[in-house]
């Protein structure tokens, strides 16, 4: 029993060619060995059959020499039709046709109506040889006088198989050679079929918990565990992969719920942020609605108050359709020969411009460490949304009088940029959370500046895409820093 197990647990373990092979040599030696014991019991039953032995396919090949002995004893005699009668005694005319012609190959007599020899010279060109005439073997025996001269010649004519050689027997051995000549490829389509069903119950279990799978999955049931699938490497792979398939499917669905989750938390998100510079402008228009008379002065810190959180509320819808757009599915980067090191100088000089309005320096620096600088495939667009996000997020936190560092570095295969800064740096918790979604930090500090925490989360949702990695950590002389780098983009 254990050892059964054992083998089928081997046989399970192999591939589907190596079973099929393995299976069909079994059916062939099975064939082999069945046809072989048959063809032995049906040996055997005929020596034990009524009758004796069947006489052998040469039967009256043999009978060929009794014939010879009795043809040089009587000779010229032959030609004689009176000695029909005696010839027609040795000869066994069952299996053996004759004809006795004289030395110009006329017919004398026998079992043979029609001429066989049309002249002396082919006579004496045919003497004491074996030729084929219609399907049968025909031998020519010359029949010589007491002076050795060549008087005539005495045709007999066989076949060489074994129903010829039993005549009386015929039908038996017909049979008899039938069946089994048949019997390999009954033996064949016997254990094919039933090797067959052995194979198909033994795969039909595997292939049944796999197509049930198939069917949970339609109905979208993935809360299920594949059980093990046996029978075959390729079903147990398969089996595998399957799992694995349900898996990623049902990672994705919950993915997807939570990314439908984090939509709903954004739109709340940003609801809440719009909410207030909403209310405050909606305060202040009506001040302006319900005042007969306003001084010039008020006017105009209303109208900018307006303007203010107008602003605000833009750039807050403007980062969340900028999100989604990078989230979608098909979203991909444009990328595009870019000069790099005029693209950081045209960048540097936006961002001098924007920390001049807090008295910030910015300073950066750019080294090429490629031997021959040339232009590098990058999405400039999405990559100055990085720049933007992260340049900003500094000046934000860096006090008035401040100082922003910008270094870049680039290499034959990808960027490398550090932008440090000389605020208040980033918390433990800023440290670990800094990039996740809607991640504020200080929320009267977010608030007051007006941003949904998604600056951030953007620049790290783009950089995987170029391929690169983020890191927010804080200088040991003070300060926040961000580095990362992107990979150069195939054209």
């Amino acid at each position: 029993m254990g050892k059964s197990v054992k083998t089928s647990r081997w046989f399970d373990r192999l591939s589907l060619r190596h079973q099929f092979m393995y299976t069909s040599i079994l059916i062939l030696v099975c064939t082999i060995g069945a046809t072989l014991l048959t063809w032995g019991l049906s040996t055997l039953y005929v020596f034990k059959a009524p009758g004796g032995f069947p006489a052998p396919a040469n039967y009256y090949e043999q009978q060929i020499p009794k014939i010879l002995s009795y043809v040089r004893k009587n000779n010229e005699a032959l030609l004689n039709p009176a000695s029909r009668q005696a010839v027609d005694q040795v000869i066994p005319l069952e299996g053996i046709d004759y004809q006795v012609m004289g030395i110009a190959g006329d017919v004398r007599y026998g079992t043979i109506a029609k001429r066989l020899i049309p002249s002396r010279e082919e006579l004496l060109h045919r003497i004491n040889t074996t030729g084929r005439d219609e399907g049968k073997f025909i031998r020519y025996v010359p029949i010589i006088n007491q002076e050795q001269e060549l008087r005539g010649a005495i045709v007999l004519r066989y076949r060489l198989d074994l129903l010829a050689s039993n005549p009386d027997k015929q039908l038996f051995m017909a049979l008899f050679v039938v069946v089994n000549m048949a019997m390999p490829l009954i033996y064949l389509t016997i254990f094919t079929f039933f090797f067959g069903q052995v194979f198909s119950r033994k795969i039909k279990p595997p292939i049944a918990k796999l197509i049930e799978g198939a069917h949970r999955i339609e109905r979208r049931d993935l809360d299920f565990e594949m059980e093990e699938i046996k029978g075959a490497k390729e079903l147990k792979e398969l089996g595998d992969a399957f799992e694995e398939m349900r898996r990623a499917l049902y990672d994705s669905l919950d993915r997807e719920w939570r990314s439908e989750q984090a939509r709903r938390e954004m739109v709340a998100a940003i609801a809440h942020d719009l909410r207030t510079p909403l209310t405050i402008i909606q305060g202040h228009a009506e001040n302006l609605r319900d005042s007969e008379t306003i001084r010039p002065e008020r006017l105009h810190k209303y109208v900018n108050t307006i303007l203010q959180n107008t602003g605000r509320s833009i750039r807050l819808l403007e980062e969340m359709t900028g999100l989604s757009e990078i989230e979608h599915p098909d979203f991909s980067l444009l990328p595009e020969p870019v000069d790099v090191a005029s693209f950081i100088a045209q960048k540097t000089e936006e961002y001098t411009l924007l920390c001049s309005r807090k008295k910030i320096v910015l300073s950066s620096t750019c080294e090429d460490m490629r031997p021959s600088p040339k232009r590098m495939c990058l999405d400039a667009h999405r990559l100055g949304q990085v720049l933007d996000n992260v340049i900003a997020n500094s000046i934000r936190f860096t006090p008035d009088y401040g100082s922003i560092r910008w270094n870049v570095r680039i290499s034959e295969e990808r960027i490398d940029f550090e932008i440090t800064d000389s605020g208040p740096g980033f918390t433990a918790q800023d440290v670990r959370m800094v990039f996740n979604k809607f991640y504020k930090g200080d929320s009267s500090r977010s608030v007051e500046k007006g941003h949904a925490g998604l600056g951030l989360y953007t620049c790290y949702t783009l950089i995987q895409k170029h391929g690169g990695e983020i890191i927010a950590e804080n200088n040991p002389d003070g300060g926040a820093s961000i580095r990362f780098w992107i990979n150069k983009l195939f054209c």
